[in-house]
């Protein structure tokens, strides 16, 4: 059986994922997966992007596998133009739980650029504060909401930031 396949089964079934439709449509290719004798980053790269919760579901499994695969891949979907919101958060988030810093690099571009929706920005801002990267920020980073900065102490102003998008 491949690496750490008892792992990923482990994790679906604790979290009890199976009755779900997207877990249903993911459990038919983990066990085309498993049948075809393939790894784990087999089932990354077969995953559509839009597959949005099992990249951070696998990545915790590869993240104790030793096998490195996922991350290159992972950052190459980072690049792709037509991968946007959600979808690049989680992937962003994935590659911080693999411990690469192509994941956290993304999310403060995210936030900083003025360009990028709202929504997008709030999303990328609480993924940081979710996963205790609030202080990732230099003091001389800031972030510029409407035209002004908001330097100064990184986990008050991620809230504040995010507060503020949420009230337009």
């Amino acid at each position: 059986m491949p690496k750490n396949v008892d792992n990923l089964i482990n994790i679906f079934t604790k979290h009890g994922c199976a009755q779900h439709k997207l877990w249903e449509h993911l459990w038919a290719k983990i066990v085309l997966i498993i049948k075809s004798k393939k790894s784990i980053d087999d089932l990354i790269e077969a995953l559509n992007h839009e597959d949005q919760a099992v990249i951070l579901e696998v990545a915790e499994i590869l993240g104790c596998s030793g096998d490195k695969k996922a991350i290159p891949h992972l950052k190459h979907v980072l690049t792709r133009n037509d991968l946007w919101g959600a979808t690049a958060i989680n992937t962003a988030v994935a590659l911080i739980r693999l411990g690469d810093s192509a994941g956290t690099d993304f999310l403060k571009q995210q936030i900083i650029n003025p360009e990028i929706h709202r929504d997008t920005r709030i999303n990328a801002a609480r993924a940081l504060i979710r996963l205790g990267f609030n202080k990732i920020f230099e003091r001389n980073d800031c972030i510029n909401f409407n035209g002004e900065s908001m330097p100064g102490d990184w986990p008050k102003v991620l809230e504040k930031f995010v507060d503020r998008l949420r009230e337009k």
